[in-house]
């Protein structure tokens, strides 16, 4: 399974959606993580309300792109909108504060 991770350092899932700048990419085997890419995005949460819903929508369809290649997205905290939307898309959301390395195991 291939699985996109918000991490700030790779150590921890520690952003939230919104907040991240990259997802790390990893193949899930057995009980394994192997870490095959990292993407960066532009973060679609400012932090300050937008006017320009049209911008925020490409700012997440180009998020959505970025990932497709993934089942699972595991992130710190996820909007329901959000949720719903990468849900309707086809991806899996698990919302965690975890140390990576702890992933595959949790994620069986």
């Amino acid at each position: 399974m291939r699985i996109a991770v918000s991490t700030s350092d790779g150590e921890w899932v520690d952003l939230h959606f919104g907040k991240a700048e990259e997802f790390h990419i990893y193949d899930v085997k057995d009980s394994s993580l192997e870490l095959i890419d990292t993407r960066p995005v532009k973060p679609y949460c400012t932090g300050s309300p937008s006017l320009d819903h049209a911008a925020q929508e490409s700012k997440f369809d180009i998020i959505v792109k970025a990932l497709r290649d993934c089942e699972m997205i595991v992130t710190l905290k996820i909007g329901p909108g959000p949720k719903a939307a990468l849900a309707d898309e086809g991806f899996k959301i698990v919302e965690c504060e975890e140390k990576v390395s702890a992933l595959a195991e949790k994620i069986k």
